[in-house]
């Protein structure tokens, strides 16, 4: 909301000059998107903060209770200190790009190699929590009903983005163009028609290339992750409260 929010007043409606100011001032990164999703930025850095709250609540939950469930949290904070690696460092785009050189695909963006090595590294990744949930999970949340709602709903949030991801980028080196930029011109298009010719100046120059990509890179596909972020954050939280208000014989809060 804060975003949606931000977007609007700055970036379409200029809000009390606030456009104006950020590109008489910082003539790269004009958009407030840009900086608000910069890397490193607030917005990266929730994201970074409630996965790592989430592994360190998922490893103390992973000394409660039985067997089932310090297996599953165990595996399941293991799943999320490699999401965390993957957010922060991006280490597939490094695997990505040794993999073509090695087989020769060399040429501009990502080819049929690279993006076969996106499918498996998202697959690796993706199977870990997926593994944990349904060897071990369906029962340690048998009776946290809460739980298995923020977990399964953090899930489908992080498996968006990651799809959105990879098939955004897909083959992008074969067909010459990829899915983002094909979606990304059509919200750009919207944002101009509010914005009028000053906004359509900024967002079609010539400095703004790859404008149509980063802006479901960056405020769409951000987003979803620190929706999914969140969500698993508030299951290791609320299974803790609900484990230690059983055996208090109280009633949690969520």
């Amino acid at each position: 909301m804060v975003t949606i929010l931000g977007i609007l007043a700055i970036d379409v409606f200029n809000l009390f000059g606030s456009r104006t100011y950020l590109v008489e001032n910082n003539w790269e990164r004009p958009f407030f998107w840009h900086h608000w999703y910069l890397n490193g930025g607030p917005f990266e850095f929730a994201q970074y903060s409630f996965l790592g709250f989430t592994a360190l609540y998922s490893a103390r939950n992973a000394m409660l209770g039985d067997r089932i469930n310090k297996r599953f949290w165990g595996v399941f904070s293991i799943a999320v200190l490699y999401l965390l690696i993957e957010d922060a460092g991006d280490p597939r785009h490094f695997i990505r790009h040794y993999v073509q050189l090695f087989v020769g695909e060399t040429y501009g963006g990502q080819g049929v190699w690279g993006t076969v090595t996106e499918l498996i590294y998202f697959g690796i990744l993706g199977s870990i929590p997926v593994y944990a949930y349904l060897r071990y999970g369906h029962k340690a949340l048998k009776n946290y009903f809460r739980s298995k709602v923020f977990l399964l709903s953090g899930f489908f949030f992080y498996a968006l983005a990651a799809g959105s991801s990879f098939i955004g980028s897909a083959f992008e080196a074969v067909f010459e163009n990829n899915l983002y930029m094909v979606v990304g011109r059509e919200i750009v298009a919207i944002i101009v028609n509010f914005g009028g010719p000053e906004v359509e100046a900024m967002y079609t120059g010539p400095r703004y290339h790859s404008i149509s990509y980063t802006i479901m890179d960056s405020p769409y596909e951000e987003s979803l992750e620190l929706i999914g972020g969140t969500l698993l954050l508030l299951a290791a939280v609320s299974f803790m409260r609900t484990y230690y208000a059983e055996r208090n014989n109280n009633k949690p809060l969520y």
